[in-house]
């Protein structure tokens, strides 16, 4: 249902008189029960009218300037009591009336008697049809009908809601109380056996009812309570549950109201005292107010959740939110890490946005149990002691996100200090040339390359032992830092939840509300990043007839001692992305660690660091560069990345060029950047420069490039693009065919005897590139237009 607000001071500030009580003939003295319906531009509304007496016969008054000005089309009854049916031929009072492709619709009550306690009352409600408004044809049988002394079924309103229509009569059957019955139909003539009293009308009594154009899927009704005559407007979804929007002062007493662009008018009877009939006068008069109604968008159906490197960041920075604090603090203190509550706050704000707004297909499995133990709370958490995990499935895909640490009084750097710093005496010993031995993180670097005994290790054993020492000071312990050096341990907290997989699996296949899980993605950040790795080496593609896939970031690595019999656990795994900032402390302890699946270095430039919120920023750039999965992380060869350039600072603007290790990706900021790649020989990059007028300058690549370019990526440059070997990777456009292709201010080029180097390809979008030092500008305009076989500009 869509939301809605209202702009309206809901009073009826004054009202016209429509139709008079005449004096004479059958409306002489009263005006009574009015219906209104709009026919092709022509205001129609009937009323019951009485002469010097009890009797009821339907009259009809015509208005030609919405509502201006009222005529009445006869001072006859376009229905009299002797053209009413036999139930209805003393009274009869039109309820609602409807036009729809020439045919009149009227829903009516009527009863046969002057007195309703006579022996041989009756009250009923039907149905008739006209072609003209005037000349009505009655069905043969009333929709309800009752008999006797104060007994009935008379029509209060009738709705057409949606595909049914809502008939909302009193039941005179019943004494005093005299409740509000709701009965429906699909077409407005046959009702079935449902009817059911409506419990809000219990001290209230429904007035009248319309839906209004902008809003079908609810309807607005009138109605005045009972002991203080207070009138009020609320809103209805069922027909059977009502919300009060607002008391309204109307001085008069409405019987229809409708809908006309920003006014609600209301259509009812005045009484002016017994002017000429001593049981009273009174008239039809038209009323309106201001109704001002927006509609607010409504939920919609959830969109599939995309899983790629933004939403894998965003899911491991949501397990930080301070939501699994109900936990034993003897082996795990609350959160209390170094962070603050400004960084928690925005990981709980991500919770918050990725869980709670229902926008799309991610939910959270909550509360998931295997027997009597419990996996996750109601929060979707899975909590073991100081090792959490958060939980959470969209669509046929299960995600697991291991929470990293979160209980470091120090900052990462320090603590990273205090338990790897090398000693003095240990480094005396290490293989170790004078300059690599100066006490620093740095020094370990040089055991990168070291094997272990089993030849999978980053240093030898007996080295490591004697340079790290394995302890952890006081001032800086924790649980989740003693586990950093004894990550099997740590893994093992979630033996409970890595075990639930199937049961999870399992339980999508049998429970219908639940799409069926084919996919399972671990995900996590720092110590997070590592037990994710620890998980895809428990599970190989296909068990449980599931794929499995990870995404790390800053991870810690697992033990280099750590490996199984069905699974060797240091095999390069391309189902894995790990992605760590070249400047993360992180890559110091990892000494003594292995790092499984494909491994990316994020060259920042400084920018980069721990905190989730710098790889939040390097995601986003990632995914807007196309680099997405595990998989996509890869060159044109379908090499993986060993680096990709990537600021982390957001700034707006940046010169990229390579610092020592060349990069083979660059990926630019929103604004204007200066890429300057510098490859090894016969290597090419893979450059996408982002929002801003760019400049990339491929003068000192010596292989094939590819440069991608969004539409509306605005005016970049280029140098020493090679049609012959480089392509433009061109996204969100038509056509990879540019508009136009010229010099610099010029026409087009060919055919030219003598073209300029620098040409200015445009697309339709108004985007722009300028070649610059191009070697053949006739062949390269040649094969852009697909005259030669080769077109360099490829749409992606």
């Amino acid at each position: 249902m869509s939301d809605f607000t209202i702009t309206s001071n809901y009073t009826v500030e004054t009202y016209t008189i429509a139709v008079p009580y005449d004096g004479s003939g059958f409306d002489a003295s009263q005006i009574r029960d009015v219906t209104y319906v709009d026919v092709d531009g022509v205001d129609y509304l009937y009323y019951s009218g009485l002469p010097f007496g009890n009797s009821y016969d339907l009259g009809l008054a015509l208005s030609y300037d919405d509502g201006e000005t009222w005529e009445k089309v006869s001072d006859q009854p376009i229905v009299s009591n002797a053209e009413s049916p036999y139930w209805a031929d003393f009274r009869l009072a039109a309820v609602s009336v409807e036009y729809t492709d020439g045919l009149f619709e009227m829903w009516y009550w009527g009863n046969n008697t002057n007195l309703f306690t006579s022996s041989s009352n009756v009250v009923a409600f039907g149905y008739a049809t006209s072609t003209d408004g005037l000349n009505w044809t009655f069905a043969n049988d009333p929709i309800r009908i009752e008999a006797g002394s104060r007994e009935g079924a008379r029509l209060i309103e009738m709705v057409h809601f949606g595909d049914s229509y809502l008939a909302y009569y009193q039941d005179l059957n019943s004494g005093a109380a005299n409740p509000l019955i709701l009965i429906t139909s699909p077409d407005g003539q046959v009702f079935g056996d449902n009817d059911t009293e409506v419990d809000f009308a219990t001290g209230n009594r429904l007035l009248t009812a319309a839906v209004h154009p902008d809003l079908p899927d609810l309807f607005f009704s009138l109605w005045i309570n009972n002991d203080t005559g207070q009138q009020f407007l609320a809103s209805s979804e069922d027909g059977q549950s009502f919300t009060v929007i607002s008391d309204v002062e109307i001085p008069f007493t409405p019987a229809d109201m409708a809908f006309e662009g920003d006014q609600l008018l209301f259509y009812g009877t005045k009484s002016f005292g017994p002017v000429i009939w001593s049981y009273n006068n009174s008239s039809g008069v038209v009323g309106s107010m201001d109704f001002d109604l927006t509609v607010v968008d409504g939920p919609t159906d959830p969109i599939p959740f995309d899983i790629n490197v933004l939403t894998a960041m965003q899911l491991a920075a949501a397990s930080y939110a301070p939501l699994e604090i109900d936990r034993d603090a003897a082996v795990a203190p609350d959160v209390i890490d170094y962070l603050g509550t400004d960084a928690r706050d925005a990981e709980n704000a991500l919770y918050s946005d990725l869980f709670e707004s229902g926008t799309t297909t991610l939910k959270l499995v909550e509360n998931f149990s295997v027997g009597d133990t419990q996996i996750t709370d109601e929060n979707g958490f899975y909590v073991r002691e100081n090792a959490a995990a958060l939980v959470a499935q969209a669509d046929d895909t299960l995600f697991i996100v291991f929470r990293g640490t979160n209980d470091n009084t120090e900052t990462f750097a320090n603590v990273l200090k205090a338990i790897y710093r090398p000693t003095k005496d240990a480094l005396e010993e290490l293989p170790l040339d004078p300059l690599q031995r100066q006490g620093t993180l740095a020094s370990l670097a040089a055991l990168n390359g070291v094997k272990n005994s089993n030849g999978n290790g980053k240093g030898q054993d007996k080295i490591i032992d004697k340079v790290t020492e394995r302890a952890v000071p006081e001032y800086v312990k924790s649980p989740d830092v003693e586990d950093w050096l004894n990550l099997d341990s740590h893994y093992s907290l979630f033996k409970d939840l890595t075990n639930a997989v199937e049961d999870m699996v399992t339980s999508s296949r049998t429970d219908t509300t639940l799409a069926e899980i084919t996919n399972v993605v671990f995900i996590g950040h720092s110590m997070g990043g590592g037990m994710a790795q620890y998980a895809m080496s428990d599970f190989a593609d296909g068990m449980h007839d599931v794929s499995y896939s990870a995404y790390a970031f800053a991870p810690s690595g697992i033990e280099d001692n750590r490996r199984n019999e069905d699974l060797d656990r240091f095999e390069p795994d391309d189902r894995i992305v790990n992605l760590r900032f070249d400047n993360d402390p992180i890559r110091y302890s990892s000494v003594g660690t292995e790092q499984r699946g494909d491994q990316i270095i994020l060259s920042s430039q400084g920018t980069g660091g721990h905190e989730t919120a710098l790889y939040l920023n390097a995601a986003e750039l990632l995914l807007d560069a196309g680099f997405s999965a595990p998989g996509e992380f890869v060159d044109a060869d379908e090499q993986v990345f060993a680096q990709i350039s990537v600021r982390a600072d957001g700034a707006n603007g940046a010169e990229f060029f390579d610092v020592g290790f060349p990069s083979d990706a660059f990926v630019g900021t929103r604004g204007s950047d200066t890429i300057t790649p510098k490859l090894l020989l016969g290597e090419g990059s893979v450059v996408a420069g982002l929002e801003g007028d760019d400049v990339i300058d491929l003068g000192l690549s010596t292989g094939a490039d590819a440069i991608i370019f969004r539409s509306g990526d605005g005016h970049d440059e280029i140098t020493g693009f090679n049609a012959e070997e480089d392509q433009l990777v061109l996204r969100g456009f038509e056509n990879s065919d540019p508009v136009s292709i010229a010099p610099s201010g010029g026409s087009v080029v060919f055919p030219d005897l003598f073209p300029p180097d620098t040409l200015v390809a445009t697309w339709s979008d108004g985007s722009s590139i300028t070649f610059v030092d191009l070697d053949d500008v006739e062949e390269f305009s040649l094969a852009v237009f697909g005259v030669l076989p080769d077109d360099p500009f490829v749409l992606a």
